[in-house]
């Protein structure tokens, strides 16, 4: 069955589906503005199926993407799935954030292999019903849902031949904020589930969430740090004087590249651009 989840939308969702004259699809419309989050919760109490599947409402799938989600939980260890994000251009060519993306993707896959993913694509991802009592409200759903999935005694594990596919953010500036209001909510998640972080309690699985996430989001403070340790050793010897200055070209590279968009597109520009862009978003979350 197919649900459309409106949170009070004004862009005629409402209209389209009423088009349709189809047994299994049907709209499930809050009463009054709650918030992604509330509207997914609705949608997943008046569905009737054993796996939900959820996307955003931007988001493009292949034909087989849904048959590739489901056939995960053949294992009955697997209590949740993620797809895998890919962003297109204007001409809709696959592009996005280069060696980072790979490098997540890398990970997410190995993750899967020797216990859980520590997080899921918000954009396309699959869960149990039987997991969506506890659903959050005030919490993103995705990071929740995986979290609350393993302490249920469950695993969450990666699709890669599933994909959700959008289209790039066209502003820098929006892109910043998009990425620190998905970092708080990401911070909000983990503060509100901070007892998976006990190792005797949840072994690996704990130690995963504190490399892969908490540990990520110190970065900025670390490089803080390292560049602060060059500068006040940087008489001290040459590796220090090499460190501070390398730190300084990578820098300026990103603040120079910063407000032209032309640059951006270059190799050189782009990795320190989108390092320091993340970063940036992570201090102010």
């Amino acid at each position: 069955e197919v649900i459309v989840a409106s949170d009070c939308s004004t862009d005629g969702p409402h209209d389209i589906v009423g088009r349709f004259d189809h047994p299994r699809l049907r709209l499930v419309a809050s009463p009054m503005r709650l918030g992604k989050e509330a509207a997914q919760k609705r949608a997943a109490e008046s569905a009737t199926g054993e796996i939900l599947v959820f996307t955003d409402a931007g988001i493009l799938v292949d034909p087989p993407t849904i048959r590739h989600l489901v056939a995960q939980f053949a294992d009955a260890r697997i209590g949740c799935v993620t797809g895998e994000d890919r962003v297109l251009n204007t001409t809709g060519d696959v592009v996005g954030e280069g060696a980072y993306v790979r490098y997540e993707t890398w990970l997410r896959r190995l993750e899967s292999r020797i216990n859980s993913v520590v997080g899921m694509s918000g954009w396309l991802f699959a869960v149990r019903k039987s997991l969506c009592g506890a659903w959050p409200v005030g919490f993103a759903s995705d990071f929740y849902m995986l979290l609350s999935t393993v302490k249920a005694g469950y695993r969450g594990v990666c699709e890669p031949r599933a994909v959700g596919y959008s289209w790039v953010v066209p502003s820098h500036d929006q892109e910043v904020r998009r990425k620190v209001r998905t970092i708080v909510r990401g911070i909000a998640v983990l503060v509100e589930e901070r007892a998976l972080l006990n190792p005797l309690r949840y072994g690996v699985f704990a130690w995963q969430l504190m490399s892969h996430k908490l540990l990520r989001w110190l970065v900025p403070f670390f490089l803080v740090g390292l560049f602060g340790a060059s500068l006040l050793l940087y008489s001290d010897g040459m590796v220090y004087r090499w460190l501070a200055g390398a730190q300084t070209a990578f820098y300026g590279v990103a603040l120079v590249g910063y407000p032209r968009v032309a640059w951006r597109s270059s190799a050189l520009v782009r990795l320190p651009d989108f390092f320091c862009m993340s970063n940036l978003a992570i201090l102010v979350a």
